[in-house]
């Protein structure tokens, strides 16, 4: 019967500590488990913040954001630059000029153009800045014409080109003998 007693004994003892391993495993494993499980549902969420809309601004308040972000974006907070306006949305002025012809230059301010008051006149030679016939002021030079103030509105001065045809085809010129 000792041999019986000393084997339970033993037996006892010794699976003790394997019940003690298996409930720190039992035990971690379930800790493991439980924080994979909170860190996947905080990614989700995490995941549902950046991709949704917050619940504090509804479409109607992103398209409020989005109308005062381009308003504020077309608006010109320093004025206006005369010369960054696009001369083809200007009116024609009604003066009675004629631009003869224009020489633009690197700075701007250096460029020039030649402006006739009637068809006798050869013209004369304006900067930017100088005041024109008529109270007007040139304000800024292009290649296809120039911009003026008159009476604190801008207005344009396309230059004039001919129109260009051709009658038949092109005879060559004779070569010279030398």
């Amino acid at each position: 019967m000792v041999d019986i007693e000393n084997t339970l004994n033993t037996l006892s003892a010794f699976c003790e500590k394997p019940r003690i391993a298996m409930m720190a495993l039992l035990l971690s494993s379930s800790v493991l488990v439980m924080t994979t499980i909170a860190a996947i549902n905080a990614w989700q969420n995490d995941a549902k913040l950046t991709h949704t809309p917050s619940l504090s601004t509804t479409l109607s308040d992103r398209e409020k954001l989005l109308a005062s972000a381009k308003t504020i974006v077309n608006s010109h907070l320093f004025g206006i630059s005369k010369t960054a306006v696009l001369t083809d949305e200007l009116p024609i002025t009604s003066l009675p000029l004629t631009l003869v012809g224009v020489m633009q230059s690197v700075p701007a301010n250096q460029s020039s153009a030649v402006i006739a008051t009637d068809r006798n006149d050869p013209g004369k030679l304006y900067r930017i800045d100088d005041m024109l016939p008529g109270e007007a002021r040139l304000i800024s030079i292009t290649q296809n014409g120039i911009v003026l103030e008159t009476q604190g509105h801008l207005e344009r001065l396309p230059l004039r080109r001919p129109s260009v045809s051709f009658q038949g085809s092109p005879t060559p010129l004779p070569l010279k003998e030398r």
